[in-house]
């Protein structure tokens, strides 16, 4: 009797365990993501995946989600490169990121790349840079949190390096 109990239970916690991904979905939060062949980063792509892109859940290994696309496609992505949610759903609000611009009166919604086309004029620097000392204090305190934001800018092709060489995320 004991052994038909547990063999019940083995098949109904299995049962669970597959409506779990039944009906779960998740979109790709990464742009470029790729749609592997197998769980692995040096596998072959069958997709690279737009973000956004709504995924349904088929299986999850090892970090790696088993998924099929809108078009049927059928393969592994790394868990890093999904959500559960969509992509910019929960954006918090941008207008105060550079905020401690002072009094300069710049909100982030009201600045567009518009604004920041100019001509290069004779006296600027060979790279096209101004001079700050031309420039009111509202416009050195925004370039300075400018030049401290880009500091940081690192290129996806940097970013996948580093993870390939320490062997971190889906290239374990």
């Amino acid at each position: 009797m004991k052994k038909i109990l547990k063999i019940t239970l083995f098949f109904l916690a299995m049962g669970i365990a597959a409506l779990g991904f039944a009906e779960k979905t998740l979109y790709v939060s990464s742009s470029g993501a790729a749609l592997k062949a197998d769980r692995s980063a040096s596998a072959d792509t069958i997709a690279e995946l737009s973000s956004g892109t709504l995924l349904m859940v088929l299986d999850f290994q090892d970090r790696w989600y088993k998924v099929s696309t809108p078009d049927e496609k059928i393969g592994w992505i790394y868990r890093g490169k999904v959500s559960e949610t969509p992509p910019g759903e929960e954006m918090p609000s941008t207008d105060d990121l550079l905020g401690d611009l002072g009094d300069s009166g710049i909100l982030l919604a009201a600045a567009d790349t518009s604004r920041s086309i100019r001509g290069k004029k004779q006296e600027d620097g060979e790279d096209g840079s101004v001079s700050q000392e031309r420039l009111p204090e509202s416009e050195k305190a925004f370039l300075n949190a400018l030049n401290r934001i880009l500091e940081f800018y690192t290129s996806d092709a940097e970013v996948a390096a580093f993870l390939k060489e320490g062997k971190i995320g889906e290239y374990r």
